[in-house]
């Protein structure tokens, strides 16, 4: 059922206040192409190194979006520091473009750290099965008791090895899903 909301004759007022309030630039520009808004977000990017490089990058998404077209672009800017934005323009009735401007480095961030962990932790993984793999072929066949017993205990250590590099990526995985403590602790 229909809920009922009373505008304010100052809605106008009221919205910009609200997208001053957020932390994702907003930029508007009118069917001839004028930036007839900023936000709070957006103009602190004013003047600044990565504002410069953003405005071109904002002008090129807004000309699109008064087109028609819906853009969703990743800027990526190696610092120092590294900076990643991520611009999103949308075509308004009557001609109009919002973009909008989103910090998304620490995202990315982490995203490469996944990338790099993940690739570590098979390297990590590997390497003991690997060894086990050939200790198991040398101890195919052995009739040397000191030899069966040196290999097998080989074998246990890179065992331990790949059980520790599991434990570890268990607890990863534990930590990263679990919720946070919210206790207060003496340090």
């Amino acid at each position: 059922r229909p809920v009922r909301v009373d505008v304010p004759d100052d809605l106008g007022s009221v919205l910009r206040t609200a997208a001053d309030e957020l932390e994702l630039g907003v930029v508007v520009a009118d069917s001839a192409g004028s930036i007839i808004y900023r936000n709070r977000a957006a103009m602190a990017m004013n003047g600044t190194h990565v504002g410069v490089i953003v405005e071109d990058n904002i002008e090129r998404t807004l000309e699109a979006a008064r087109r028609g077209d819906r853009v969703d672009d990743l800027v990526e800017l190696h610092g120092p520091p590294r900076v990643a934005l991520q611009l999103v323009a949308e075509p308004m009735p009557g001609g109009y473009a919002v973009a909008t401007v989103e910090d998304v480095s620490e995202r990315t961030r982490i995203e490469m750290m996944r990338t790099d962990f993940v690739a570590n932790i098979s390297h990590e993984l590997k390497t003991p099965v690997g060894a086990i793999a050939v200790l198991g072929e040398a101890l195919h066949g052995e009739a040397d008791p000191d030899v069966i017993d040196r290999v097998a205990g080989r074998m246990v250590d890179e065992a331990r090895r790949a059980v520790s590099a599991i434990d570890d990526l268990l607890e990863l995985s534990r930590i990263e899903s679990g919720p946070l403590l919210e206790e207060v602790v003496e340090l």
